[in-house]
């Protein structure tokens, strides 16, 4: 929740500061997940994948013409579940460090705030880390892009 005292005016808040906790909730096939909304350019419906080169055992669906770029497309389900991809589906273009991907969604529901103390950093012994946010009750995976691409970032 942003909060805002009685003598900020409204023009007194940065945008960078309000959306620094404010993230795209979506579903895929393994349930709700979130992505960071400054990491979001677009959600479109699902388009025709070019999916020669995809290997079936990793998350890697297929790549798209996205306005003149080639843009690779993952689904973030695990290996041995892989979602069916057809017009229901959605593809949430996003950018980090000026390199694009998109994640499939069966749906994208929401803008979601969530506060820096219900994030926690989940570290499982052999595998890697992720993050996970407490939003009304429920534990929801954080997704990060940049995993995919193998950016690093300073999280």
């Amino acid at each position: 929740m942003i909060s805002q005292s009685s003598s900020e005016s409204v023009s007194d808040v940065s945008l960078v500061n309000v959306s620094e906790n404010i993230y795209v909730h979506f579903v895929s096939g393994l349930g709700s997940r979130l992505i960071h909304v400054e990491e979001v350019v677009e959600v479109i419906p699902m388009v025709m994948l070019d999916e020669s080169g995809t290997d079936s055992s990793n998350s890697l669906r297929g790549l798209f013409n996205y306005r003149g770029k080639i843009i690779p497309v993952f689904d973030i389900c695990s290996d041995a579940v892989k979602t069916t991809l057809g017009a229901d589906k959605f593809l949430i273009v996003t950018c980090v460090d000026d390199r694009s991907l998109a994640v499939v969604a069966s749906e994208v529901n929401q803008l979601v705030s969530v506060e820096l103390s219900d994030i926690s950093h989940i570290t499982p012994v052999g595998e890697s880390s992720f993050l996970v946010a407490k939003v009304n009750d429920l534990m929801i995976r954080i997704i990060n892009t940049a995993d995919f691409l193998g950016v690093t970032t300073n999280e």
